[in-house]
């Protein structure tokens, strides 16, 4: 059985797939669950899951998270999806895009397909939160934050803006105006927050998100506590 989910809303997209999990897990409650992301999945691994059933009723649940991160694991899947189909083990998908051919061949061959889309409009006043960062006025930061969570802003949306943000901050102190790539105003309004961080404290916060995002992404932690966390450790 092929289970298919995709979508830039991560979010909404981890919380489906948990609800099939235990649904299916309901079903066969006896049966193995399996987790492998594009970092830890060989194609023959991934051959030895499709042709093991699990003995007598016992069946294995596989959730295979951004697999088609890796072009030959995606190129082999593709070409035998019929093959995940048949299986009497539940194979579920997570992938964060795909392309339109893609998606009308997995159709084809599906369970359940369904996508998740993020919503594009973003509230501009988001944008407060990076002076609250970049200031490290840790009170502003966070009640912004749970403010802009409770009007539905994603917590994804939201990381985007700090990334930018502490990413501004590491620009201006490495580059001029013009080697930094960015425009005037951001850059002197970082270069002028930077007298609130001691050194190496911007890399080291820039390295902090981008193994949160990597993680959070992975399904290790959960990005919303850990924005909340990143904040109040300012």
């Amino acid at each position: 059985m092929l289970l298919f989910y995709f979508g830039d809303n991560f979010e909404k997209r981890q919380k489906k797939i948990q609800s099939v999990l235990i649904n299916v897990k309901s079903k066969r409650p006896s049966s193995n669950f399996i987790h492998f992301d594009s970092f830890d999945l060989t194609d023959e691994k991934l051959k030895e899951l499709l042709k093991s059933q699990g003995l007598f009723e016992e069946k294995n649940i596989i959730l295979l998270t951004n697999i088609f991160y890796n072009k030959d694991l995606k190129k082999w899947i593709l070409e035998n999806l019929e093959e995940f189909k048949k299986s009497e083990s539940a194979f579920i998908f997570s992938e964060e895009k795909i392309t339109a051919s893609e998606e009308k061949e997995v159709k084809k061959f599906s369970y359940s397909l369904e996508e998740f889309k993020k919503n594009k409009k973003i509230d501009e006043n988001l944008f407060k939160i990076s002076d609250y960062l970049q200031s490290k006025n840790k009170k502003e930061a966070w009640t912004f934050y749970q403010e802009s969570l409770k009007n539905g802003i994603l917590p994804e949306d939201i990381y985007n803006v700090i990334f930018w943000s502490i990413k501004t901050l590491s620009l201006s102190e490495k580059f001029s105006e013009k080697e930094s790539g960015l425009k005037s105003f951001p850059y002197k309004k970082a270069k002028s927050n930077l007298k609130n961080w001691k050194k190496n404290e911007v890399s080291d916060k820039l390295f902090n998100l981008l193994k949160i995002h990597s993680e959070s992404r992975r399904g290790k932690i959960n990005l919303k506590n850990s924005l909340e966390k990143f904040i109040l450790e300012l």
